[in-house]
């Protein structure tokens, strides 16, 4: 049996990513996830973003996880570490010790990812903890436009 060359090539892309794990994990049910005892049996994370660590664990595991990008993010940071037979919140609290302007919480069935006060960017902040009934986007509104709409709303 042959294999197409694209799905070699995908195969050589996903090993070659820098994120190994021993074998096949499971998701974690939500009820480990609130008592946080979700187990990592292995993770090795080698010169890997913060976003390429946490959506690994969120696609390998099952969780879902928010990231915040901290306003003083330098998106070519790495971080490097290996954990085995840890729990998802220590691998967690490790992930933001090795990049300490972040902290992370869980609430309301979510991983949440976010910078610490000081490196929030404080009108997204504020976006994040307006509650919103309805919520419309009329056609062809341009980023920049709906930017500016929600920052009116804020004021």
């Amino acid at each position: 049996m042959r294999i197409p060359p694209r799905l070699a090539l995908s195969f050589l892309i996903l090993f070659s990513l820098g994120i190994s794990e021993a074998r096949a994990q499971m998701p974690c049910p939500k009820e480990t996830l609130t008592q946080g005892k979700c187990k990592i049996e292995s993770l090795k994370v080698e010169e890997r973003t913060i976003r390429q660590v946490l959506n690994t664990i969120a696609y390998e595991y099952g969780v879902p996880i928010g990231l915040e990008v901290a306003v003083s993010d330098d998106i070519a940071r790495t971080i490097s570490f290996s954990a085995t037979n840890s729990s998802l919140t220590e691998v967690l609290d490790l992930i933001a010790q090795k990049d300490p302007s972040y902290t992370w919480e869980y609430r309301d069935g979510v991983i949440n990812f976010y910078p610490k006060s000081e490196f929030r960017d404080t009108i997204l902040f504020n976006l994040l903890e307006t509650r919103i009934k309805t919520f419309n986007v009329r056609k062809r509104l341009s980023r920049l436009e709906l930017r500016k709409s929600l920052t009116e709303i804020l004021k």
